[in-house]
């Protein structure tokens, strides 16, 4: 495994409020030694290509296109929060990030990859399921120190074929034990239109 020193975490709902990233952005922070820069959804511009037997083929403008690849280009693994509702903003800019970098280590966490795991575990390098801040800050730990992180609680992933799929983390019975969620503006920033804009007091 390669050395990893950066992280982007990506909320794909729309909106600033983004209670749950913010909050594991806040407890990753304090427990992984990582560079991680948070990313919201605000307003993006995902445009309608084309709509084929019912299917509706959306894409990103080569303004907003170009925006993202810069910004996610110096992290060694990008980080997906998403809702179902949400999951064609996530497969669009995962496919992106593998068509450019496809080295990268792309995963995908949150509501839709809990409930419906099977149907993100080919999306994404890996999928984590359940609460993240304990687990998904272990596994993030493992591929610090090296590891595949596969053995890892919430873990999901396919390797040759075969499908790991491991048990998720027990829940936290007091959120108070994770700490206040992160509403600073250090390495924060929001989707703008085909803009990425660093969130700034005022």
């Amino acid at each position: 495994m390669k050395t990893i020193n950066e992280m982007t975490f990506i909320s794909t709902v729309d909106g600033v409020h983004a209670l749950g990233p913010r909050r594991l952005v806040s407890y990753l922070r304090q427990h992984v030694d990582l560079n991680i820069k948070l990313l919201l959804n605000v307003s993006s511009r995902i445009q309608i290509k084309s709509v084929s037997k019912g299917r509706v083929n959306r894409y990103f403008s080569p303004e907003a296109r170009k925006n993202f690849l810069e910004f996610v280009s110096h992290s060694d693994v990008v980080a997906l929060s998403l809702f179902s509702g949400s999951k064609p903003m996530a497969e669009i800019m995962t496919r992106i990030i593998k068509e450019e970098y496809p080295d990268k280590i792309v995963v995908w966490g949150g509501v839709h990859p809990t409930i419906a795991p099977e149907e993100c575990v080919d999306c994404a390098d890996y999928v984590y399921v359940g609460e993240g801040e304990i687990g998904f800050s272990r596994f993030l730990n493992e591929l610090i120190e090296g590891r595949d992180g596969l053995n890892v609680n919430g873990i999901w992933a396919r390797r040759n074929g075969e499908l790991i799929s491991n048990n998720h983390e027990p829940f936290v019975m007091c959120i108070d034990e994770l700490g206040f969620p992160e509403y600073g503006m250090s390495d924060s920033y929001m989707l703008w239109g085909d803009d990425i804009v660093e969130l700034t007091i005022g």
